[in-house]
């Protein structure tokens, strides 16, 4: 017989869906962008933007209320906005997305913050939680439990969707009672021990599974088939995760002395819900950054829910040519290359130093990364056979698939500078568009960018402000203080 949770430990937990596709990154990346685009505005403006937005991101024809739900669960789901009153502000999780363009490190803040009780789900659901007494982070919980795995096995530890959801997550030894992992694993080894699979029906499968692909587009997970395992190769935003004890506790304020929940402090906890969901510190979160080395390849051995070991290659092989010469940069500097370039820059450099010793070898010395000068308005600078100096500016993004159309990555930030840069040095300037996906590597060249501009092939859309200020708009709070 298969295994389910005993009903005496049994409370299903539930999130809305995100009907979770490979396009689910194409479309939360132009949303994301669209909603920066239209920064601050009312709440009636933003929604109807909005729909008419995920209307033409849908192929099939939907109804205006499948829209609207749409619009609603992935902007409560993933914490893009929060409504203040009548206006929309959209969160730093996002605009981080839009101007970072690293799509895993959005979904590990995400992962890292997503919580029960919480505030994306609907009123009654929430409070049916903290009646209950749940207190849970997934995504800490199951790193601490796949480590624990891998502690007693001694081989990379695989679970199951079906594993995670009648052993973790709709269990309350665990998601009340906090079970330690390293006692929680001994379960999963006594059934496997004695070839007791976990039930492969019941719809709340699909909501550990869909939790289990959120950490997978976080980078934190691999899943080859119906496995999921953790990728080590992230290991300092798994460590991240794995310590960090934030946890919003607005909720359980509504729980009465009687066992009863109110309903209107509960509502009002959402508003503290969602400041914390959407308002993220990206700075202390920097340790969370995708870098090409955590996509490499390697060769693994997991234990399956089968009690098998199975070997395991994961990843795709960089090019010998960009790891050699990142590795003798290194070497070189004696520094990381966070300092001097991220990874998409490092790709560009190196292709741009194999083209230059093929063609003028003599010339080889003058491509260069200067991206730590921002007041150049490029990142590298090579040159052409003809001899003369090329600027190159390189945007990145970071993603888990391939855009499956061209518009989902067809957009980036680009400082004044760097476009008075652009018109300055004209067909000597170049941006290079560099798109890193598990999959595969792509480099868009868009060539004298002021010219495409004029021509029509590029459009421009302000986003920052220039403010100006009066001398009645405020005081001093110091004033022509000498320095001794």
């Amino acid at each position: 017989m298969d295994y389910i949770t005993p009903d005496a430990y049994r409370f299903d937990l539930h999130f809305p869906r995100s009907r979770f596709s490979r396009d689910l990154e194409d479309k939360l990346i132009m949303l994301s962008a669209k909603m920066a685009e239209l920064g601050s505005i009312t709440k009636e403006d933003f929604e109807r933007e909005i729909d008419t937005l995920l209307t033409s991101l849908n192929k099939e024809k939907l109804v205006a209320k499948t829209i609207a739900n749409q619009r609603t669960e992935m902007i409560r789901l993933f914490g893009l906005a929060k409504y203040q009153e009548d206006r929309v502000i959209v969160g730093n999780r996002t605009l981080s997305l839009v101007n970072n363009q690293d799509v895993p490190r959005f979904f590990k803040s995400l992962c890292n913050r997503f919580q029960y009780p919480s505030g994306f789900n609907k009123i009654h659901i929430t409070r049916n939680c903290v009646e209950a007494g749940i207190k849970f982070k997934p995504a800490q919980y199951l790193i601490k439990l796949l480590r624990a795995g891998k502690a007693q096995t001694g081989k990379t530890f695989a679970v199951t969707a079906k594993e995670i959801a009648y052993l973790v997550f709709n269990d309350t030894r665990v998601t009340i009672n906090n079970e330690l992992p390293e006692e929680r694993i001994k379960l999963f080894l006594e059934l496997r021990r004695n070839n007791i699979l976990c039930d492969n029906n019941g719809d709340v499968i699909r909501y550990a599974r869909d939790f289990l692909n959120y950490m997978v587009l976080a980078n934190l997970l691999i899943n080859t088939d119906i496995n999921y395992f953790l990728n080590e190769n992230e290991k300092d935003a798994l460590d991240f995760i794995e310590n960090d004890n934030s946890f919003y506790d607005g909720f359980n304020n509504a729980l009465m002395p009687n066992g009863e929940v109110d309903l209107d402090i509960l509502r009002e906890a959402e508003n503290g819900w969602h400041n914390y969901f959407t308002d993220v510190d990206n700075f202390s979160e920097q340790v969370l950054n995708t870098t090409l080395e955590s996509f490499s390849q390697k060769t693994i051995e997991i234990t399956t829910e089968n009690n098998e070991i199975e070997k395991i290659t994961t990843g795709f092989e960089l090019p010998a040519v960009i790891l050699e010469a990142q590795q003798e940069e290194q070497k070189k500097a004696k520094i990381n290359t966070k300092e001097i370039g991220d990874e998409g820059e490092f790709i560009v450099y190196n292709l741009e130093k194999e083209d230059v010793r093929a063609i003028r070898p003599d010339l080889l010395g003058l491509v260069r990364i200067v991206s730590n000068d921002t007041s150049l308005g490029f990142d590298i600078q090579s040159v052409f056979p003809s001899g003369m100096k090329k600027y190159i500016e390189v945007k990145t993004t970071k993603r888990n698939f391939t855009p499956s159309e061209f518009g989902a990555t067809a957009y980036f930030n680009i400082s004044y500078n760097e476009w008075l840069t652009a018109q300055q040095h004209g067909q000597n300037y170049i941006i290079a568009r560099v798109i890193i996906a598990k999959e595969r590597l792509s480099i868009f060249l868009i060539e004298n960018p002021f010219k495409q501009f004029e021509e029509g092939k590029i459009h421009l859309y302000p986003t920052e402000y220039r403010l100006i200020y009066k001398e009645d708009s405020g005081k001093f709070s110091v004033k022509d203080k000498v320095y001794v």
